[in-house]
Formats: C-alpha cells, structure tokens, sequence
C-alpha cells in the first residue's frame, strides 16, 4: 500500500495541481474536509494555506502512518484524523471546502461519485467549495497490437493446455495503459461531463458513436479524463499530456475489426457501483459503413 502512495506522491503532475488548486482555494479560518486522505498529504497542503481545522477521511490502515507524518510536521492540534468510510461519518461541523483525490485510470473507479456527492450534500456549506469541482470521461478507438496482447495470449496452446476459454474472461477486462496519439482511429469523444458542484449521478449508461479517421485494426477503446481542481488549474490524462502514475485505460474489444475511414462504430458502455469500486461493462453496438451503405450488428 505504501508503493502505492509513494507512486502518487512522486507524480509531481499530480501533486503539484493539488498544492496550487488548494493553495488557491482554502482561505485562512476555513474548516476542510479531505476524503479519502492516504498519507495525509492534502490535509496538510491545507494546513499550509491556513485551514483553522482539517477532517481527514481514510478507512484504509495507511491513516496510522498518516497520524505520525501529521505529528512529525506539527500539525497535530489543526488536522482530526477519523477511520471509517466519509458515508458512515458524522462530522461535528459545516466546512468550508471538500477536497479529494479518490481518482482512478478512468477517474470513477474507486466510487468518487458517490464519495463526493454524500460528502457534499451533508458536510458542504451552502457556498463551500469542492476540489475537483468537474469530472469529464473521454474514449477514442485504437489500433494497439500491442495492448491487445495481453488478450491473445490465450489464443494458443500454452505448456500442451487449450486456454482459449480465458480469452474471453481476460477481454471483459479493462488495463491501464499509455496510449499514444498514433494508436487512436478516431478522435476524442466526450462520454460524461460531472459538475460535481450539481450532480447527484453515480453512474453511466451511455451508447457513444466513433467516426474513424484512418483505415486500420480496432483493438478496442482508451480513455482518460479531465479534472477541473479549481478556476486555474486542471489536470488531463489525455494522450496528448504528460504522463501521470494514472496512466490510461483500455476496453479491448472482444475481437479484433478491420474499420475503414467513415465508418461509425457505436459504443454501448456503463459503470456499475460496487461496495469498494466501480465496475465497468462494454459492448460493441453495431458498424455503420458508408461504402457497404450497410450496418453490422454486433448485440
């Protein structure tokens, strides 16, 4: 667990946008709240901009660990550690501004959404502030042999044993990887935009359409997201950006399809709120091919 915050400590993209987004936001005397804490790290950027108090959130054991970094910083008498999950908390007081980092690959996958807006509609002052204050997902079909590797794997014999039936299983899977711009066959798209400020939505059940750009091999979709941590600063995980710990996501599709320039591909695909995560289905919908003046279905 520890390698896992040491990785986003070190993501000075990351962590540099947060110190200024807070920085920018908290006011001194303001009370904070921060979901999901780790380390301790965005509590204590808190601290530094003047927070009169921070709630710091962590139902894992790394919050033990958090206490003594609290304690070797002197931040003991302003920072109130509590272990348990934000839904089950009550906290004592109204605060003035929320702030969490609960992002995964594709931003939702470790139940942000329900985090925040629970946290936001009991805790928030009528004119508190949230960092992030918007969320938005974006897919794009791609060419990756690479990336789909890990799915043909089970295509041949492995030690004299027919694996095939794990092909399937492995491609229900989403992975996180680093897209590069040469791999997309089409352009970003859009499939959610959170105002987090607004929104009481968990969840997604969207059907997107991809106009592909070049011949080549669909191999599944990437995506990534943009955060809007406060009016100056944001982060993207797009492939056009700096690489963050994050990385990207990959939906492989479940076979390979050659697509031509013009074609449609639509794109069935929901998250699925479960105890600790968010769960991701997909399906290719149908082809529409403007040269066959046809459409393929698929489910």
């Amino acid at each position: 667990m520890i390698r896992d915050h040491q990785k986003m400590i070190a993501d000075k993209i990351r962590t540099e946008s947060y110190r200024k987004a807070i920085m920018e936001t908290v006011k001194s005397g303001d009370i904070v709240l921060d979901l999901g804490t780790g380390l301790g790290i965005l509590a204590f950027f808190a601290c530094q901009a003047g927070a009169q108090k921070v709630y710091a959130i962590e139902k894992s054991r790394i919050i033990s660990v958090a206490n003594q970094i609290c304690w070797a910083n002197r931040f003991q008498d302003k920072v109130t550690f509590i272990k348990d999950h934000s839904t089950k908390v009550k906290l004592p007081e109204k605060v003035d501004v929320i702030v969490t980092e609960v992002l995964g690959t594709f931003a939702l996958d470790e139940n942000i959404l329900p985090s925040i807006v629970d946290a936001r509609n009991r805790f928030l002052k009528l004119n508190g502030t949230l960092i992030p204050f918007r969320i938005e997902l974006f897919l794009a079909a791609i060419e990756s042999k690479a990336h789909y590797s890990v799915i043909e794997f089970w295509d041949s014999p492995l030690y004299g044993i027919n694996f095939k039936p794990a092909r399937a299983e492995m491609a229900k899977l989403p992975h996180a990887i680093r897209i590069k711009e040469s791999e997309c066959l089409s352009d970003a798209v859009s499939l959610k935009r959170f105002n987090l400020r607004t929104t009481d939505g968990i969840s997604i059940d969207e059907t997107i359409s991809f106009p592909i750009k070049r011949t080549g091999i669909l191999h599944g979709w990437g995506g990534w997201f943009e955060v809007q941590l406060s009016p100056e600063i944001s982060i993207s995980t797009s492939p056009a950006a700096p690489e963050t710990h994050w990385k990207n996501i990959f939906f492989p599709s479940i076979v390979p399809m050659r697509v031509n320039a013009g074609d449609v591909i639509n794109l069935h695909i929901r998250s699925v709120k479960r105890d600790d995560h968010t769960a991701w289905w997909w399906r290719l919908a149908y082809t529409i091919s403007p040269y066959e003046n046809s459409i393929i279905r698929l489910i």
